[in-house]
């Protein structure tokens, strides 16, 4: 039962965790700039 516990608590935190990161990396996305031409290949 204590095991079982563990666990949902872990897949819990590693939700939050890829649900936090996911958003980030695209509010990052979304409102970085425009990449200088000479970075431009």
């Amino acid at each position: 039962m204590l095991r079982a516990k563990i666990f949902k608590a872990l897949g819990a935190l590693i939700t939050l965790i890829a649900l936090v990161s996911a958003s980030a990396a695209s509010i990052w996305l979304l409102y970085q700039p425009r990449q200088p031409k000479c970075l431009d290949k």
